[in-house]
């Protein structure tokens, strides 16, 4: 009987019979309410004891806002857990966040008890605004442009992304990355694959080894150019800046260091950019005569980036207009058109 009561008890829960509402206030980043926002809710459609990642175990509902860009969505929720997002025509789209009715609402095995009550809950999100995509340049890690693995200066070019001749097609050096590995390079002619391998990866305490915090390269720019890093937004849809400040101090220079990972065993060069950052790039400067600045180019690479075996690059962003900062890529209006390696992020 006690076994009757559960499983009758389980039906109900999976039947739908809990009634959610949660409710978003979403706004810009200057506070002003989104009212054209959709948010949309994925809750699992019934109560499984051990979790599913089956598509149809869940069910979307979406709200839409109101005047205030309030929204409130109604939905069943059985077990109490479900994702959300939200959506406008006229912002980037928000992270997906997980959230939780923390309620009375229990299903257990040895109690043999359900209680389904309505629950509310409440949220906050902030939406960056569509302000003015344009047609850039943009590129991924998909590219597949292989890097240098023998000492060296070499010039890449972030409008095409591919290095200068004899190694690409490049025809404008927006940066060099030179390569300086002294006793421990190779040349071109020594380097196999298997060397290869080796110029990257070092078990620490090896004789003739780089040490963590060794200067092994650097990436550099032509006078009057340069970049500078800064922290991502947090907000995969829209992760770095919307233009270059034009105003920031641009460095010419960025080392880059030996450091180590997995417990101090291993050592290996260290990105120039982290994963949870951003550079941007001022490039193609020409000067007056009195040494100021009349035409530049912008760009921007999200994090990560180093160079290994391949050119590793979260992506890239190259505003070919001379004079322009604004950095928000259309990813409708691609202007490279190679079918692998685009870009898709503003």
């Amino acid at each position: 009987m006690k076994y009757i009561v559960f499983w009758g008890l389980l039906s109900l829960a999976c039947s739908g019979c809990a009634s959610e509402t949660f409710t978003v206030n979403v706004t810009d980043y200057d506070n002003v309410a989104v009212t054209d926002a959709v948010v949309t809710v994925k809750a699992m459609n019934k109560v499984i004891l051990f979790g599913s990642d089956k598509a149809n175990d869940f069910d979307k509902y979406s709200a839409n806002a109101d005047s205030n860009g309030v929204v409130t969505v109604r939905f069943n929720c059985p077990n109490g857990h479900f994702s959300w997002w939200a959506t406008a025509n006229s912002c980037y789209p928000s992270m997906v966040f997980d959230g939780c009715f923390k309620s009375e609402e229990r299903l257990s095995s040895s109690s043999v008890s359900v209680v389904l009550n309505e629950h509310e809950s409440c949220g906050s999100v902030r939406l960056y605004r569509k302000k003015n995509p344009q047609p850039m340049f943009a590129y991924t890690a998909e590219k597949d442009i292989s890097a240098p693995y023998w000492d060296g200066r070499f010039g890449f070019d972030l409008q095409c992304f591919d290095w200068l001749p004899p190694l690409g097609q490049g025809k404008v050096a927006d940066f060099y990355y030179v390569r300086n590995f002294g006793e421990n390079g190779a040349t071109e002619e020594e380097c196999d694959r298997r060397k290869i391998q080796r110029l990257f990866s070092f078990r620490a305490g090896e004789k003739e080894c780089p040490k963590a915090g060794d200067i092994i390269g650097r990436i550099e720019f032509a006078q009057n150019c340069g970049a500078y890093i800064a922290k991502k937004t947090g907000n995969d849809n829209f992760p770095s800046t919307y233009g270059a400040n034009k105003d920031a101090a641009f460095v010419e220079e960025f080392p880059i260091k030996i450091v180590a990972q997995k417990g101090n065993n291993w050592l290996h060069q260290a990105p120039v950019v982290g994963s949870d950052e951003y550079m941007v790039v001022r490039t193609r400067v020409v000067c007056n005569e009195r040494g100021e600045i009349v035409s530049a180019n912008y760009a921007k690479i999200l994090g990560p980036l180093h160079f290994t075996i391949q050119v590793v690059v979260g992506e890239s962003v190259f505003n070919p207009i001379p004079n322009d900062t604004n950095l928000e890529f259309d990813p409708e209006q691609n202007l490279y058109k190679g079918k692998k390696g685009r870009g898709r992020i503003p």
